[in-house]
This record gives C-alpha cells, structure tokens and sequence, in this order.
C-alpha cells in the first residue's frame, strides 16, 4: 500500500512479467476525502482483492472538496505520474525495466459508484481514447460537451496535420449500472449517435448480471451496456466487472486513440478452442506455445499448408498478443497457413538464449500437422520483431521469408549487437523481406537503411524501376524512364525531349561512348552529370548511389536548347544547372534505396482489397532479378509503437508466394 498525491494506491504482489492493467476506482464523494476512507472501500468493493489476484495496480483518487471540484483530466494525470515508477513488489520485472513493473497503456479502466461514477463518465467523454472500458454503478455523465473537443491524442502526441478526430469520434465502451432512465437516454443519445450503436439492443449476460447491449454492428467491442441496479455488490459485483468486461476489451495502440477491441482474456485464451497449446525443451528452457487453425479446419485438413509464426513483443506474453495484430482470423479469412504464436521465458526474446527454439518448434508443429516445410515464415512484432530479424538472418535455411513489425535497432541488451546477422550476406541465401515501421514509433524508429542494403544485396535487386523510380522530363513516358541499377544502355536510357546516343544515361556506371549523365561517378564525357536533388512528387530518379535523404532528380525541359537539370554546377555546353536542394514542396522519402514501385491506398491499399485504413500505408517495393518482389518496406502514418491487423494482410501478401526447396539457398516465386 502507498501514499500519493492526492490518490491511494494498491500494487499487486503477483505483478511482475506480464502487463499490468491500471484500474482507477472513483469511490462515492464520501469515502474519497481522505486515504484512510479510500483504503477501506477499496478493501469493502473487493477491488482490492482482485487486483492482487490479477496483478493489477489499483488507485482510488481522492476528492477532499467533492468530485464536482475536480477536473476531469485527473486520472491522466496520475497515470503519467505513475506509469514507469511502480517498483515489482515481489522482485521480478520484465527485463530491461529496471525493476519496475509495465502499466499498459491499453489496459486503462474506470470504474464509478454514485457521484464518482459521474465524475468517472465525465472522464470518459472528455478523454476517450485513454480507456478501453468504464463500468459506472448509480451514475452516469451529465456534461457531455467535452464531445465536440478535438482528441487530444495522447498515444501519438505529434500526430500529422491533417489528424482532427473529435472525442464524440473515438470508440468507448461503457456499462451503466443502475442508472436513472434519464440517465440512461442521455448516456444513448449521445454514445449512440456518436459511435453508430444499434438501436435495436441485444440481451446479453455479463456474468451473474443480465444487460441490454446496444453496439456497433462494424466493431462489437464499442458498445453501451444497461444493467438495472445490482442485488449484489462488493466483490460479486466487483469480480463481474472484472472478469466478464475488463479482462474482454482493451484498446490496442495503433494510432492516435487507440483500436477499442475485444480479445479472450488470459483465462480466455486458454480455454477457448481456438488455440491448441504445446510446447518443446531446448536444453533447460521449455518454450510453450499456441497454434490456430483456420476456423472449421481439422487436423487432417490443414495437412500441406504452410506455417506462419507471430512472435510476441517484449512484456506482451502470447495470451494477449495472438489476437492483436490480425493473424488468427485472416487464417480463418484466406484458409491458406497455420498460426503459431510462441511464448518466451520472462516475456523477452534474446537471441543467443532463443534461437534455437524456433527449429525446435518448426520440426514438431510441420511433423505433428503434415505442414509444408519448404513454406514456413516468420513474422513478430517489437521484441519479436528484433528476433524475426535475428533468426531469420541467421538460420535462413529454415524460411520461405520473413516479415519484422516495429522492430528496434539499437536497444542493447533487447536486441543482438548486430541489426542482422553479419555473415549472412556472405552465405548466399536469398531471404524475402517485409519491414514494417510506424512514423510516430519513437521505440524502432523508421532507420531501416541498413537492413535494407544487406536484404538488397541478398535478394538480388534489379534496381529502381523503369515507370515508378523514373526522371520525369515534362512527361512520363518510356523515353523519358530510367532502369536505376540496370546494366543495359537500353534499360538505363533517359531521353529530355528525344531521344538521341548523347542523352542516354547508364545508372550504375559510366558508359563511355554513350553516357551523358551518370548517376554512379561522372562519365568521362564533357557533358556527364552528377546528380544528386530533391525530387518532387510526380518525378524521381534513383541511381547506386545514395542520394541525401532519399532525394532524387527532376529534370524539367524548357526548351530543346535550354534544358535545366538540378544537380551541382554549370554544364560545359552552356546548359542551366540547377539545385534546388530540400524544398517545402519536396517530400523526404523513407529510405535512401528508391524503389521498383510504390504502393499506397490509390494503387494497392483499397476498400476492394480489404484496407479501411489504406491512407496510412506506403510501401516501397523492391524487385528481383526476375522483376518480382523480393523486398518491401512499409511506413504506417499516425502509427506509435503499435500494429493494425491490415498490416498482416499485406505482410501476408507478400510472403505467401515465397517457397525455398528443400536445400536451396534460392527460393521460388509462386504466382497467384
């Protein structure tokens, strides 16, 4: 137990590896004036008892002057107080937390009675996007006019522009408890209207209580429940909160406010039947794990697909993070791969520790399915992501491809000394790559140069394309495209207004007889330039090299005697060069090594294809020697330290038609 400012709190004994839900209690005006008060009723609602079973942190805020004194930003303001200062009671946390124990940020409840139930509503409505439920007994909100205010984004604090999401806008799940019908039509009309609910309830029951469940038809999880007052209280009403409500609904960082979702629970997850759990020993370590079949599928069914691992993040053991990012029900969706999420000691993946666990588990989990070996991928996310990254460059034999979400690079003692593995671009494997980062991640960060130089060079890249990495000389057309990285003059020509022998340009080297431009080191022609500018929107250049900040070149003809080309300096033949280096208009492009194509919502992320968020991807998509993808590197707009489960689907759709055969160093591309 401890003193705070202004709150009591209760820290579980039992809290240690795994995340730790913070749930704020608003006891009755009475019982928060002073700590003694709110310690009994913390001890009378038996929220106190639940928290040390669950390894919960609980904190009863305290009102000496009433709850209509306080201001409704008070529960975030002590959760900033307290997130990364609670220390473990028992002596063990997650590593690398320095003995402190991880108070989610996903996992952030409220409950009421009485009057604090209208200052916790209150809450509610003016900060939605902090909580992922509200349980309210006796009361409900009475000022809703914090509704038109603009979110105040809390999960991504520097959000983008053109970001303006209202809090009447932001998904919330709330469960009246005796209300007044006033109340209650208050409490719909504004909750209703804002989050699309039906108005046509369902009977539900939330454990002993029954509950008449008004929710968005699209996302379940957002919903208003109605309970008539309770015959029971204290720890019955307490232990139903809990378990039939909060430990069913979080609210995933994926953006600015979160994704309000419903998920099984640890308990859950463990008894549903849509995980069989195993495990294997590897030397003195038992790795558990949890697999999924696609829904409907028997054993004898999934014999011959492939199997596709979703590593967990540190802190966030299999139970909570096998639904978070998609993967379970695009199995079920497509049919087409087995799931397996695996568990790592102490909530952390280290590669010299871990590493050889995942063979372990793809020769018992291929054996005990009859699953295709020569289609095994592995994906993970944050910590896991580090170790996809890992094992995969280091034991390549054993996948088709392989997809890191959010994964750090430079966080010793989390991740290996080396981003990947440093002797295997000399092995000669070739291993398909889908990199994912958010730009708001300040955890990984969106540095992935170096991965991709080393994934590059081991899959054989082509070179940027001849449409989408082209010159724009005042019009996209073939003469005016240039192959960067090509070999041929063909390929590598660039015409500014026709083509001719003196304008070609070979990107990659210089050609002798032929290149006027060259993008790898000057040609030993009078007229050679060395490009290197910003590049705008509709125009772009890739060559070799690395030009600054991803920019390129834009070439703009005036004139067939007076053409302008950004770069450095003044041409021997008296033409205008130009550089117009970084400027408002030009956009800074996310990776140094421009792309074959680039896929974004108004190409390849739409509604057909399954994206309702497609504006927040980009993907830079890089070629084989074949002239198929073989590297992908995708950015998340508005996107912390966090996934959606769209991004599964396009990882999924890049891996899917990768095959190694047995013994090969190559893999296949196999087309839909």
């Amino acid at each position: 137990m401890n003193e705070g400012n202004g709150f009591y709190m209760y820290v579980s004994t039992r809290a240690c590896y795994d995340p730790a839900k913070t749930i704020f209690v608003f006891a009755p005006g009475k019982e928060a004036g002073e700590m003694a008060s709110a310690e009994r009723f913390a001890v009378r609602s038996g929220w106190q008892a639940l928290a040390e079973y669950d390894g919960a942190v609980l904190i009863l805020p305290l009102a000496p002057m009433g709850w209509e004194r306080e201001v409704v930003s008070l529960p975030g303001r002590i959760y900033e107080l307290i997130r990364g200062g609670i220390e473990s009671r028992n002596g063990k946390s997650l590593f690398g937390r320095g003995g402190m124990i991880w108070c989610w940020e996903t996992m952030i409840y409220l409950v009421g009675y009485g009057d604090g139930a209208v200052f916790a509503g209150n809450c509610l409505v003016a900060e939605p996007g902090r909580f992922a439920a509200a349980a309210l007994i006796g009361g409900a909100p009475e000022d809703y006019s914090a509704g038109k205010k603009l979110s105040g984004h809390w999960m991504v604090p520097d959000v983008s522009d053109d970001n303006a999401v209202r809090n009447d806008q932001i998904p919330c799940s709330l469960w009246l408890i005796g209300a007044q019908k006033e109340e209650t039509r208050r409490a719909l009309d504004y909750f209703g209207v804002s989050g699309g609910l039906g108005r046509e309830p369902k009977q539900i029951s939330m454990g002993i209580f029954p509950a008449v469940c008004y929710e968005n038809e699209a996302n379940p999880a957002q919903r208003l429940m109605v309970s008539e007052g309770p015959e029971v209280s204290g720890m019955s009403l307490a232990h139903t909160i809990l378990d039939a409500y909060f430990d069913r609904t979080v609210r995933w960082k994926t953006g600015p406010d979160g994704t309000l979702a419903l998920h099984l629970g640890r308990t859950g997850f463990y008894q549903s039947n849509r995980f069989i759990h195993g495990s294997v020993t590897v030397g003195c370590l038992e790795y558990a794990y949890s697999v999924h079949l696609p829904e409907g599928c028997s054993a004898e069914d999934v014999r011959g697909l492939p199997l596709l691992f979703s590593v967990h993040g540190r802190g966030e053991p299999a139970w909570l993070f096998a639904e978070k990012n998609g993967w379970d029900v695009l199995a079920d969706e497509t049919r087409a791969f087995v799931l397996v999420c695996p568990d790592s000691p102490g909530n952390i993946w280290q590669l010299e520790r871990d590493g050889l666990a995942f063979e372990a588990m793809i020769t018992q989990i291929c054996g005990d399915y009859g699953l295709d070996r020569t289609r095994v991928y592995l994906t993970g996310f944050s910590n896991g992501g580090a170790i996809t990254r890992e094992v995969g460059t280091t034991w390549p034999e054993l996948f088709a491809a392989i997809a890191p979400f959010n994964a750090p690079v430079n966080a010793p003692g989390l991740v290996a000394a080396e981003v990947v593995n440093p002797v295997f671009l000399s092995s000669g494997y070739e291993l398909p790559y889908w990199v994912c980062v958010g730009d708001r991640d300040p955890a990984a960060g969106t540095d992935v140069d170096g991965q991709l130089e080393v994934m590059l060079a081991a899959n054989r890249w082509a070179g940027g394309s001849e449409e989408r990495t082209a010159v724009r000389c005042g019009g996209r057309s073939e003469e005016k495209a240039v192959r960067c990285g090509g070999s041929s003059e063909e390929r590598a020509a660039v015409c500014c207004g026709g083509r001719s022998e003196e304008k070609a340009v070979r990107c990659g080297g210089s050609s002798e007889e032929r290149t006027a431009v060259c993008c790898e080191g000057c040609s030993k022609k009078d007229r050679a330039v060395r490009d290197e500018g910003c590049f705008e929107e509709s125009s772009a250049v890739c060559c070799e090299g690395c030009p600054e900040e991803g920019s390129a070149v834009c070439c703009e003809i005036h004139s067939e005697e007076n053409r302008a080309v950004r770069s450095e300096g003044q041409s021997k033949e008296g033409h205008t060069i130009r550089r117009e280096a970084h400027s408002k208009e030009c956009p800074t492009f996310p990776a140094r090594f421009l792309p074959n194509e680039i896929r974004t919502v108004d190409n390849y992320y739409t509604t057909s294809q399954g994206y309702l968020q497609g504006d927040r991807f980009k993907t830079l998509v890089y070629h084989g020697p074949d002239g198929l993808p073989r590297v992908a590197f995708t950015v998340m707009k508005n996107m912390p330290h966090g996934a959606i489960p769209e991004q599964s689907r396009a990882a999924w759709e890049f891996l899917r038609h990768f095959r190694r055969p047995a013994g090969s160093r190559q893999v296949e591309y196999l087309t839909d």
